[in-house]
């Protein structure tokens, strides 16, 4: 797991390359912009089907939450291209997801510890090795802002997704450690402000890492 970017770059280079007619490559990535909200995106190659996701701020969740909502809209994609192919009558090949974060990555290929944002990794690694018993999943880890034209996409979309509150949106439920913690802010004041009680909204718009989901 010493992989140095550059590295990592050319290896990523190489799988687009070498990618073959039924393989699909989903780019991810996430963006925090202060005062304005965080950004999920995933880009898949060759479709070119592009879902970006806008994450209001209105609880201190981290960039590292938006890195994983960007694996969950790869998982979105996959259904999508599987659903698609099947009406087609095609095969769907192997999917590798490549994602820059590399604490994203190895929270969802190995789940079992628990640590914050487990309320988000969890479900969708288990959504993953669902996944992966129709069409073979890889995790692969893309270093950043290193000319690779999927990743540079996927940061381009995701930035702006951030910057964009003018979106369909969803909630997704904090955490429990945040759910306990404002039932103690409650009993402990006699007025809760509504801020105080919101959701995490999202609004839709390696090192040697290469893991693969049996």
């Amino acid at each position: 797991m010493g992989e140095k970017k550059e590295e990592a770059r050319k290896r990523v280079k190489q799988l687009v390359r070498n990618r073959n007619s039924q393989e699909t490559l989903i780019f991810t990535d996430g963006s925090d912009i202060p005062d304005k909200g965080k950004g999920s995106a995933a880009v898949a190659v060759p479709s070119g089907l592009t879902i970006t996701r806008h994450i209001m701020n209105t609880t201190p969740e981290t960039n590292f939450e938006a890195e994983l909502v960007g694996i969950k809209i790869a998982i979105e994609i996959i259904r999508r291209e599987l659903y698609a192919r099947r009406d087609k009558g095609e095969y769907m090949g192997e999917v590798h997801i490549l994602c820059n974060n590399q604490v994203a990555l190895r929270k969802v290929a190995d789940p079992t510890k628990p640590s914050t944002g487990q309320h988000l990794y969890l479900p969708t690694s288990n959504e993953l090795i669902s996944l992966s018993k129709l069409t073979p999943i890889h995790l692969t880890w893309c270093p950043g802002h290193m000319g690779i034209e999927g990743n540079e996409k996927a940061d381009s979309k995701a930035k702006r997704a951030a910057s964009n509150p003018s979106v369909q949106w969803q909630m997704i439920p904090p955490s429990k450690a945040k759910v306990k913690q404002r039932i103690l802010n409650k009993k402990k004041q006699e007025h809760f402000t509504p801020e105080e009680n919101k959701q995490l909204q999202v609004k839709f718009s390696p090192w040697r890492f290469n893991k693969k989901l049996n």
